[in-house]
C-alpha cells in the first residue's frame, strides 16, 4: 500500500517532468541560443545536452548574393570536445545576407533526436555597423485626406541594395482591443518598393460645427482599440530551406486625433426655367492650407408630389463635387407640377459630415401663375346653408345643435391625385392673432375637414351685406378692427416619411361671399361685357 509520502513523491515527480519533459523535444540535442555576426566572420553559441561521444553537429553556410552553399562545419565524437558550445565561422563577407543551417544530432536512451535550426543572418559593414537593414514602417497619422479612424501603416524596403537577395517580407499587424486582438497581414515582395495598408477603427465622434466661420471640428476617441502592434519577418529561400529573421515588436498607442476642415454650406435655390440650381458654399482657400481633399457627393432628387399614377415619377443626378463649382443643377422638371426636392451633401473624409435640406418647389407652365392640380380644393357653401346655419346659432347655442357640414361655409379637401401623403393645412386667423390658428389633416382616412373659424363673423363684421347677415346676431363689429376677408393658410405635404412646405397662399372670401352691392356689380359689369362683345362681333362682320 502507498503511503502518503510516496503519493506525494510520485506527484512532485509528475511535476518535475512535466516541467523538465514538457519541452522535451528542445533539450534533447543541442539548440542555438545566440549568434553574434561581423563583419567577416560571425559567432554561434549553443546549449550542451547528452554526452559528446554520440552528437553530431553540421552548419551550412548558404550565400544568397552568391547563391552558393558551403558546408563550414561538419564533426562528431571526441572532434567537438574542445568546440562544442562555440562555433566560429569566418571568411564572410560584409554588408551581406547569409542562411544558416545548424543540425545537432545526438542518441540518448537508445533513440536518435535531430534537431535543425534555419536562421536568416546580416553580417554588418565594414565598420561593424547596420543601417537600415530590411523593412522600415511608418504610421500616418490621421489628416492630409485621410478618414480620422484610420490609421495607415507603410512597409518598405530601406536597404535597395540588399533586398533582391531576399524573397520578401512580412509584417504582422495587431490591433489590442478590448474584444479581442485582430491580427492583419503585409506580404512586401523583394520587387516592390512599399506597401500601404489602412486600418479602420470604431471611434467615438464629438463634431462641432461652427457655422459662422463654415469650419467643422471632429474629435474621433478610439472605443475599443488602444494599440497597434507590427512584428516584421524578413524571408529568404533556397531549394529545400526557408530562412526567416524576426525584429522585435514595435507598438504604438492610439491616440485621440481632432481634426478641423471647411464646410460646405447650403444657401439656397432658385427655379430657372425647369430646372432647379441650388447654391451652396465653400471655403476653397482655407482647404487647401489644411491640405484637405473634399471627398464628398451632393445628391438632388425630386418626387413629384401628385400621383397621376401608380407611383409619382422621380428624378436623380448625383455630383462629385471635386472641381466642382458651389452651383448644383437638378434638369427635366415637368412644368404645370409641384415637386419636392431634397439636397443631401454627404461628405466621408477625414469624418462623416452631411447636411440635407428639403423643399417644394412649384414648376409653372408658361403664362401660368400656379399650378393646376393644388394639393387642397376648398368647398364653399351655399348662402341659404349659410342663411339657416346663422340662424339656428342665433336662436340656440352651437352645443344645443348636432354639428352638420352646412354649419361650415368652408370644406378644406385633398386632392385626390395626392394620394398616399398626409397633408397638413395651417390656417391663420384672419383677425391677425398669430397665436390663435387652426390645424387641419387631410389623409387617406380623412380626406376633409371643415374650417373651424367663424367666418361669418368675420365676413359679416367687415360687410354687413351679405344676404346671410341679415339674421347675423350683433356685435360682431367689434372684429372688423383687424380682420380681413382674405384666408391665408400653409400647406405641408408628408411623403415618403418627408415633409414639403408648400409655402403660405392667401384666398380672397369675397368673390365666394359677395354683398348684395357687389353682386349687382358683378352683374351689370357682366351685362356690360356681354354687349361689347356683341358689339364687337357686329363690327368686325
Amino acid at each position: 500500500m502507498r503511503t502518503i509520502k510516496h503519493v506525494f513523491f510520485v506527484f512532485f515527480c509528475e511535476i518535475v517532468y512535466f516541467e523538465m519533459c514538457g519541452t522535451e523535444e528542445s533539450k534533447t540535442t543541442d539548440q542555438i541560443s545566440m549568434i553574434e555576426t561581423f563583419s567577416n566572420n560571425l559567432i554561434i553559441t549553443t546549449t550542451k545536452y547528452g554526452p559528446v561521444e554520440e552528437l553530431h553537429i553540421k552548419i551550412d553556410l548558404i550565400d544568397f548574393h552568391e547563391k552558393k552553399k558551403t558546408s563550414v562545419i561538419d564533426l562528431n565524437g571526441p572532434f567537438l570536445l574542445l568546440m562544442r558550445g562555440r562555433y566560429r565561422i569566418n571568411f564572410l563577407k560584409p554588408n551581406r545576407w547569409y542562411g544558416l543551417i545548424f543540425v545537432s544530432e545526438n542518441t540518448s536512451g537508445g533513440m536518435v533526436n535531430v534537431n535543425v535550426d534555419e536562421r536568416l543572418i546580416r553580417t554588418p559593414r565594414t565598420d561593424n555597423t547596420l543601417v537600415n537593414v530590411g523593412i522600415t514602417v511608418t504610421q500616418q497619422e490621421p489628416g492630409n485626406g485621410m478618414n480620422i479612424a484610420d490609421r495607415t501603416l507603410t512597409v518598405k524596403w530601406s536597404d535597395n541594395d540588399t533586398r533582391y537577395d531576399l524573397d520578401g517580407a512580412n509584417t504582422t499587424v495587431v490591433l489590442k482591443c478590448v474584444d479581442s486582438d485582430r491580427r492583419t497581414e503585409i506580404r512586401l515582395s523583394s520587387n516592390q518598393t512599399e506597401v500601404t495598408k489602412v486600418f479602420r477603427i470604431e471611434v467615438d465622434y464629438d463634431i462641432r460645427d461652427d457655422s459662422e466661420m463654415q469650419r467643422a471640428t471632429a474629435i474621433a476617441t478610439p472605443k475599443l482599440c488602444n494599440m497597434i502592434c507590427w512584428t516584421v519577418q524578413l524571408n529568404a529561400k533556397s531549394p529545400g530551406f526557408k530562412f526567416k529573421f524576426t525584429n522585435d515588436t514595435v507598438c504604438w498607442p492610439l491616440e485621440i486625433a481632432e481634426i478641423s476642415v471647411p464646410t460646405r454650406n447650403f444657401k439656397y435655390y432658385e427655379l430657372v426655367d425647369n430646372e432647379v440650381l441650388i447654391h451652396t458654399s465653400y471655403d476653397e482657400f482655407g482647404a487647401a492650407e489644411d491640405h484637405n481633399v473634399e471627398e464628398a457627393e451632393v445628391v438632388i432628387t425630386a418626387i413629384e408630389l401628385a400621383e397621376y399614377n401608380e407611383e409619382s415619377s422621380s428624378f436623380h443626378v448625383r455630383y462629385n463635387v471635386l472641381n466642382h463649382s458651389n452651383v448644383f443643377t437638378l434638369s427635366g422638371l415637368n412644368a404645370n407640377e409641384w415637386y419636392g426636392v431634397c439636397y443631401l451633401y454627404n461628405r466621408t473624409t477625414p469624418f462623416p459630415l452631411s447636411e440635407n435640406k428639403c423643399f417644394a418647389v412649384e414648376i409653372l407652365a408658361e403664362n401660368r401663375t400656379s399650378v393646376d392640380e393644388q394639393p387642397i380644393i376648398f368647398e364653399f357653401n351655399s348662402e341659404e346653408n349659410l342663411t339657416q346655419s346663422v340662424e339656428e346659432k342665433k336662436h340656440g347655442s352651437s352645443s344645443e345643435i348636432p354639428h352638420r357640414s352646412s354649419e361650415s361655409p368652408i370644406i378644406i379637401k385633398r386632392n385626390s391625385l395626392y394620394r398616399n401623403s398626409v397633408i397638413t393645412v395651417f390656417v391663420d386667423d384672419p383677425c391677425g392673432d398669430e397665436a390663435n390658428f387652426d390645424e387641419y389633416y387631410l389623409s387617406d382616412s380623412h380626406p376633409s375637414a371643415e374650417l373651424q373659424l367663424e367666418i361669418t363673423d368675420v365676413l359679416c363684421g367687415i360687410d354687413s351685406r351679405r344676404p346671410f347677415c341679415s339674421k347675423h346676431k350683433s356685435g360682431s363689429n367689434s372684429l372688423t378692427s383687424n380682420c380681413t376677408t382674405y384666408l391665408c393658410y400653409t400647406t405641408n405635404v408628408l411623403k415618403r416619411n418627408i415633409t414639403f412646405d408648400l409655402g403660405k397662399k392667401c384666398l380672397d372670401l369675397r368673390p365666394f361671399f359677395p354683398a348684395s352691392g357687389q353682386i349687382r356689380s358683378f352683374q351689370l359689369c357682366g351685362m356690360l361685357c356681354l354687349l361689347l362683345l356683341i358689339k364687337y362681333l357686329c363690327d368686325t362682320q
